[in-house]
């Protein structure tokens, strides 16, 4: 069955949220790595369209950075920041949004964000307030609404304020001034990505 892109702007938010969603997930295997790269080139064409220069810039880093994985001690460099994030030192940079916010991990936030998960049929096999989990469900929204499914504008508007708004920005400009090479060149892309995608033209 083919699918007709109706809004090519929220098609490319997608693609970007999908692929920022996937560099935030634990990479297990340099396959996973690989998926990573396939979405990366899914972006780079496109971002050229819709994002600023400096947005552009920052993308060219991250993939430039990811496509340097390419064996498996770099892939457990990458996986040891990945487990630096989880110290309690490193609680400003935690990739929960209840922690993020509260200081530990709270029932209210992610048993909120899983209702609004699930009033669309969807359910996360990991934590809702998880930082890929919530990109995820960001591109999900915008795949629909590139598709013409209007019913999604309110809840992507109110997930957007409540909870994107609310934490990930800071998080970014975290992640940004830490001392964990791959989530500084994230962040800094993450920060500049959040500004493209509030753009509607």
């Amino acid at each position: 069955m083919q699918i007709e892109i109706k809004d090519n702007l929220s098609f490319f938010k997608h693609l970007l949220l999908d692929f920022l969603a996937e560099a935030f997930h634990y990479p297990y295997k340099l396959r996973d790595v690989q998926d990573l790269k396939e979405r990366a080139r899914k972006v780079e064409d496109l971002i050229t369209i819709f994002c600023d220069e400096n947005t552009i810039k920052k993308f060219e880093e991250s993939k430039k950075f990811i496509y340097s994985i390419d064996n498996i001690d770099k892939l457990t460099e990458i996986e040891i920041q990945f487990v630096e994030l989880d110290k309690p030192y490193n609680l400003h940079l935690s990739l929960y949004e209840s922690i993020n916010r509260q200081g530990y991990y709270d029932l209210v936030i992610a048993s909120e964000l899983r209702s609004i998960y699930n009033k669309l049929g969807v359910d996360p096999k990991e934590e809702p307030d998880l930082l890929p989990v919530e990109l995820g469900f960001l591109s999900f929204l915008y795949f629909n609404k590139a598709i013409g499914n209007n019913q999604v504008n309110e809840i992507l508007e109110y997930f957007m304020e409540s909870h994107i708004d609310n934490w990930v920005p800071q998080l970014a400009e975290n992640l940004k001034k830490s001392n964990l090479s791959y989530f500084t060149i994230l962040g800094d892309f993450l920060s500049e990505a959040l500004k493209c995608i509030k753009k509607e033209v």
